[in-house]
């Protein structure tokens, strides 16, 4: 961090709450006010946030994130001040139609390409459902992928591939599965990836030398997990 970046960092942020939370319990202990009725404002902090991850305004940007998180502590926001009767939860088939909307829309805006990458094709496509694969990938000229995991899982070795386009993209899909990609020591790794009651682990090293390509993981991960080293 540069003295002229931002100094605001989610520790901060987590201070502050920690402080508010600590005022309202002290005036709760002098009778000034009911601890009980504030914290029920809680929504109010998550809308925050949301609206913060819309922004990027102190954190990576990401819109869908900020979307959901917005519209359900809107919600109960909204809930909590009787402006609306019904709770957000009987909503909760909407969440399978974004997810399938989602795998639609990703699966229908990338162009058609070649199909077997152990062919020399330039783009991985990888399924698994109630089933797992392990995949090593040797083309010269690797530009990303699909790799959806429902209830199954993926051991991707990138280490043989090459990168000469500089960039490429790996959009994941995982749901209630797991992924693990181990890429090259020359690679750069970013990962945009979501995750909801899951994870993604980053353990790969920064490249000591010239960097040879430059991966990027985005994506969705439900319940799973999704683990990239090298």
């Amino acid at each position: 961090m540069t003295e002229s970046g931002s100094r605001i960092t989610g520790r901060v942020i987590f201070g502050i709450v920690v402080i508010a939370l600590g005022i309202v319990f002290l005036l709760d202990e002098l009778d000034f006010v009911d601890a009980e009725d504030v914290l029920g404002y809680w929504p109010a902090l998550t809308f925050g946030w949301g609206a913060m991850l819309m922004t990027g305004l102190c954190c990576r940007r990401n819109l869908p994130a900020g979307l959901l998180v917005s519209f359900f502590s809107g919600w109960l926001l909204l809930l909590r001040l009787d402006v609306v009767r019904r709770d957000p939860w009987d909503l909760w088939p909407l969440v399978l139609i974004v997810l399938g909307a989602t795998m639609v829309f990703t699966a229908l805006r990338r162009p058609p390409t070649v199909a077997a990458l152990e062919g020399g094709a330039a783009t991985l496509r990888a399924f698994a459902l109630w089933s797992g694969s392990e995949r090593k990938i040797v083309t010269e000229d690797f530009r990303g992928g699909e790799v959806t995991a429902i209830m199954g899982g993926h051991e991707i070795d990138l280490r043989p591939a090459k990168m000469p386009g500089g960039t490429a993209v790996i959009d994941l899909f995982v749901w209630w599965g797991g992924v693990e990609l181990q890429v090259p020591t020359d690679w750069k790794v970013t990962n945009e990836a979501l995750a909801l009651l899951g994870g993604v682990t980053d353990t790969t090293r920064a490249p000591e030398g010239e960097i040879k390509g430059h991966l990027v993981v985005r994506g969705l991960v439900v319940m799973g997990g999704v683990e990239m080293r090298n």
